[in-house]
């Protein structure tokens, strides 16, 4: 790698072209995307109980423990029906930013449209389940209670532009987050790279220093995507009983 903004640079893997002027291409993002879903459909189709748990098998329970509490702690028992999505949400994301992490894999939450189109939908529909839970009663979170009527309008359009915000920072914090943590990765990778090919002796240091934030950026995916299924919670809990 020459530049560490290659690790970034969208490639087409399988072009295909089923019309003219419109490219289907199979790009590194878009395989990514179905390695995705597809470890997902593998682990939930998999999964089988037996007597004595496997492995991996704990660890999807320690997964699905972990996000049924964080639903039932922001949404009480409401937050049953809504489980399921956020949990997918949590495994899909932390498989998409897991897989920036191994070698020559691409990572698709790193690039800004692809976050901002999953938080954009996220923003949507967590509307839309407010609009038909509450009808007009939804509109009340742009006034709260106490606030002088002489000051409504300008209350109203700080609370709407804040509201309509959230749909732009829930995608752009993860991004951001996941693109630094790279970048970090790239440049001490290459650094250890140019020392070994120089003083061999001198890059043992710096190679381990390297698997540490390795094993730090690992786990930074899978806290980033926590947080992301964290504030969707959060977001749709508000809607719901427009806190």
């Amino acid at each position: 790698m020459y530049n560490v903004f290659e690790q970034f640079e969208i490639i087409k893997m399988w072009p295909i072209v089923l019309v003219e002027d419109m490219d289907y291409s199979l790009t590194n993002s878009s395989i990514s995307v179905i390695i995705g879903v597809s470890m997902i459909y593998i682990l939930v189709k998999g999964l089988r109980y037996y007597i004595i748990e496997r492995r991996w098998e704990k660890i999807v329970k320690e997964v699905y423990i972990l996000i049924y509490k964080l639903v039932i702690e922001n949404m009480g028992g409401e937050g049953k029906k809504y489980f399921p999505w956020m949990l997918t949400l949590f495994v899909f994301i932390g498989i998409l930013n897991l897989l920036g992490v191994v070698p020559y894999g691409f990572a698709p939450t790193a690039h800004v449209v692809v976050t901002f189109g999953l938080s954009f939908s996220i923003f949507m529909w967590v509307s839309y389940i407010g609009l038909k839970t509450l009808k007009l009663d939804f509109f009340v979170m742009f006034l709260p209670y106490g606030f002088p009527m002489i000051l409504g309008p300008f209350i109203i359009i700080i609370e709407f532009v804040s509201y309509c915000v959230r749909g732009i920072t829930l995608g752009l914090r993860l991004a951001a987050n996941i693109t630094a943590g790279h970048l970090l990765l790239g440049i001490f990778a290459g650094f250890t790279w140019d020392l070994w090919c120089t003083l061999k002796i001198l890059a043992v240091l710096p190679f381990l220093l390297l698997l540490c934030i390795t094993v730090l950026e690992m786990a930074m995916a899978l806290v980033q995507a926590y947080v992301f299924t964290l504030l969707t919670v959060i977001y749709l809990n508000e809607s719901l009983h427009l806190h």
